[in-house]
């Protein structure tokens, strides 16, 4: 009976304030305005900062040459040959390298590691903005265990929300996936079970110029 009791009590007092008056206007509400803490740091250090605590690792370049040169002593040094890009602009600042890309990737063979560039960088996740407007597309992406994006300062945003402005002034259409990259797969490291390439990237490193 007392229990019974209870439950009424708590009940009653749910109607009460389901039958109160609140507010319906949104006039007050400031939708522009950030939800989040504005950082002090540049947007490079933000960036940086956040992206390395997610298993991402950072690499800056002083120029084209200098990113060629890069590119490759990181394939010798984890050991990738067959290596996916399909951005022509890419591929000729990678021609110093000496490396064969593969620039037409159908999945005929297995591949070890995939270079993209990216819509842009935000700061305050450390995430990747990607788009299905970019050349290779998402599929060259997901068929390697190793994502290197090469991106320029200029791509560097504070937050999502300053991403999508600049996507909605890029491009006349919304492109028709956007996907945020934020670190390697968990699921792709090495004390986790399931290791299946399909489902993320085991590791990602970003390279950073100035401008292309």
């Amino acid at each position: 009976m007392k229990e019974s009791t209870t439950k009424e009590k708590i009940l009653k007092k749910v109607r009460n304030a389901l039958m109160q008056d609140l507010p319906t206007s949104t006039a007050d509400i400031d939708f522009d305005n950030t939800i989040y803490n504005l950082s002090e740091e540049p947007l490079e250090i933000q960036f940086v900062e956040e992206f390395n605590k997610q298993g991402g690792q950072f690499i800056f370049c002083d120029d084209n040459e200098d990113l060629a040169e890069k590119i490759k002593m990181l394939s010798e040094q984890i050991d990738i040959s067959n290596i996916i890009c399909a951005d022509p602009k890419l591929l000729k600042m990678l021609e110093p390298s000496g490396i064969s890309f593969i620039s037409n990737f159908k999945g005929e063979i297995e591949a070890h590691a995939c270079i993209t560039d990216c819509e842009f960088l935000i700061s305050r996740s450390g995430s990747i903005m990607i788009s299905s407007k970019q050349t290779g597309g998402r599929k060259s992406m997901l068929s390697a265990p190793v994502i290197i994006v090469i991106a320029e300062l200029d791509q560097l945003v504070s937050d999502i929300k300053d991403a999508m402005i600049k996507i909605r002034t890029k491009y006349p259409i919304i492109p028709s996936m956007l996907t945020m990259i934020t670190g390697p797969s968990k699921t792709m490291l090495p004390n986790y079970e399931v290791k299946d390439i399909g489902i993320g990237h085991k590791e990602m490193y970003l390279f950073l110029l100035d401008q292309f």
